[in-house]
């Protein structure tokens, strides 16, 4: 699921990322995101970005850009656009134990936009074993994706726990287990494995 949108299933994701310190407030990040469905769907999908984050103290506020290619089409199997551009505006502010997230996306290939709020928290058990849970809402703006079965509308609620094991000073595993529950814009498009629905993963990153 991406913002809401079904697009595949039993996806291995493989992510680099790096963080380059500009000064003592602003940092420069640059991503790439690969993904292939290990299913009878043809669907995979490269993200490339970058964003600048100035840290306020009390709030940490990013911009950036983010490339999508999606090689075999939005829907896979050859069916749909092949890429997508957005600009985001996203902020993290610290509210004692819990984060509070803000996002703004704009899609330049839709003329559309999207906007999500988010909580999470990080309970401590070990000095290598911690609990994160977390949750999104997500609201369309103009027909985000919503081919036409909605215009600006709530898109979903995304609920997440993950369990960060830290393996060493530099590689971490984290099994998560997630639920994804559809709104007004997408529960007449995730019809294929329905509206709504539970899932897991395990992600490994480490850090050089």
């Amino acid at each position: 699921y991406f913002r809401g949108l079904w697009f595949s299933n039993n996806n291995v994701w493989t992510n680099l990322s790096t963080s380059i310190p500009v000064n003592d407030k602003l940092t420069f990040d640059a991503f790439g995101y690969y993904t292939d469905s290990a299913t009878s769907l043809n669907y995979s999908e490269l993200d490339v970005g970058g964003s600048l984050t100035y840290d306020a103290g009390f709030a940490s506020v990013s911009v950036g850009y983010t490339w999508f290619y999606f090689f075999n089409g939005f829907f896979g199997d050859g069916i749909g656009q092949d890429y997508a551009h957005e600009a985001f505006l996203s902020t993290t502010i610290p509210l004692g134990p819990v984060n509070l997230s803000a996002m703004y996306a704009y899609d330049f290939y839709i003329s559309a936009s999207y906007a999500q709020v988010g909580l999470d928290t990080e309970i401590k058990v070990t000095d290598w074993l911690s609990i994160v849970p977390a949750a999104v809402i997500g609201y369309g703006i103009d027909g985000y994706y919503t081919f036409g079965t909605a215009g600006s509308a709530w898109n979903h609620v995304g609920l997440n726990v993950s369990f960060p094991i830290t393996l060493s000073k530099t590689a971490t595993l984290t099994p998560y287990i997630a639920a994804n529950f559809s709104l007004e814009g997408r529960e007449d498009l995730n019809t294929i494995e329905g509206s709504d629905e539970v899932f897991g993963g395990v992600a490994l990153s480490v850090s050089f």
